[in-house]
């Protein structure tokens, strides 16, 4: 899922090193080469209003198998592409295709990974989604320059179609029925007497929705009741690629569709969504400037050069997942042993400091160098 994740936005984001060419081919302005990118970032955030219910209701799995498939097709007809809008048409199908990955690659993290886990690993998530907007233009600008944008495609295609092979053959769903098995927990006599009771004082309580963190010696299963009597059976290979989990019970599609739209009045989701956008608006806007600022005077530089300004960018990558996953899950630990054992979920907001000085901080030097034509290491 990380691949198929990272091979959405190197050939969608990764073209940007491209755009000073395709805008001299096909005779476009800046504005109208900016398209490329632009329309395909708007349709890789509205399309998971329609891939998470959809995902909901059918399972993860066909959804990624479908939608993997979609991906590589795009990316060879952007190859073939004779025409700057058979080009962009190319890419806003690819970015509808590869918007599936965007919430439910996250999802999968809820899954499959303990409360603990889960901001380190979406860290290494998000590296997935912006390392394919770093290292993309990084190849691609060598690749343009030694051969052609089209060569580009073409190995986003060879890339994906290998992919698509293994999302075929190896990624199970993730999404299991468990209301059987909370059942016979609930009901279990040893399941009520292992349970963990911890007092909390009054202030807590009546504070946000808390989780318990259990210690290390909780989370040794060797005591497991089992479940109604019976281990649940292991799954053969052919029943994990089965392409159907069956259909929740009670579920009604159209109300997966509508559920999640109320949530936007919420004052955590109104943040989270706008400092999402307003961080991803200066990525894509410096994307798409470089390549016109970087390769016309007074830089002059080749498409290979231009590429290299992505390095930069990786290493804050890495450096973010690690600010924001890893030092988070451990901040987070922190103040939960100093909250009685007790999990707090806005506990993760507060180093959001650092970000919110980092950002700013490099929109401004990115601009200032640009208006007053600086030296590189400004930009």
């Amino acid at each position: 899922m990380l691949a198929f994740t990272f091979l959405t936005n190197y050939a969608i984001g990764g073209l940007s090193p491209a755009f000073y060419e395709l805008s001299l081919e096909f005779g476009k302005t800046q504005t109208e080469t900016s398209a490329l990118l632009l329309w395909p970032i708007l349709v890789l955030g509205v399309f998971n209003l329609l891939w998470v219910p959809m995902a909901n209701f059918i399972g993860k799995r066909p959804v990624f198998v479908f939608a993997s498939l979609l991906l590589c097709v795009c990316y060879l007809w952007g190859a073939l592409a004779q025409s700057f809008e058979s080009l962009l048409w190319s890419n806003i199908i690819a970015a509808f295709a590869g918007s599936s990955t965007e919430a439910l690659g996250a999802a999968i993290v809820s899954d499959i990974y303990y409360l603990h886990e889960r901001g380190n690993v979406m860290g290494i998530y998000m590296n997935a989604i912006s390392g394919g907007n770093t290292i993309g233009p990084l190849i691609c600008g060598f690749v343009i320059t030694s051969l052609s944008w089209r060569w580009h495609k073409w190995m986003a295609f060879i890339f994906t179609a290998v992919n698509w092979v293994v999302v075929l053959l190896f990624c199970p769903e993730t999404r299991h029925d468990r209301t059987a098995l909370s059942g016979s927990m609930a009901s279990s006599p040893s399941a009520r007497s292992n349970s963990v009771s911890t007092p909390v004082d009054e202030e807590t309580a009546t504070a946000a929705p808390v989780e318990k963190t259990l210690s290390a010696s909780s989370r040794q299963m060797g005591d497991h009741p089992k479940h109604g009597g019976e281990q649940v059976p292991k799954k053969t290979w052919l029943q994990e690629i089965s392409l159907w989990s069956g259909v929740p019970k009670d579920t009604n599609l159209l109300e997966l569709f509508i559920r999640p739209l109320p949530l936007i009045a919420y004052p955590a989701v109104i943040f989270a969504f706008l400092a999402y956008a307003v961080s991803l608006a200066w990525v894509v806007a410096i994307n798409i400037l470089n390549s016109f600022v970087l390769q016309a005077p007074p830089y002059n530089w080749s498409p290979a050069i231009n590429g290299l300004i992505n390095i930069p960018g990786f290493i804050g990558n890495i450096v973010g997942a690690i600010l924001g996953g890893w030092l988070v899950d451990r901040y987070s630990d922190w103040r939960s042993k100093k909250n009685g054992g007790v999990f707090q979920p806005e506990t993760r907001l507060h180093l959001l400091f650092i970000p919110a000085l980092i950002v700013p901080a490099g929109c401004l030097a990115f601009g200032y160098g640009v208006a007053d034509a600086l030296n590189w290491t400004s930009l």
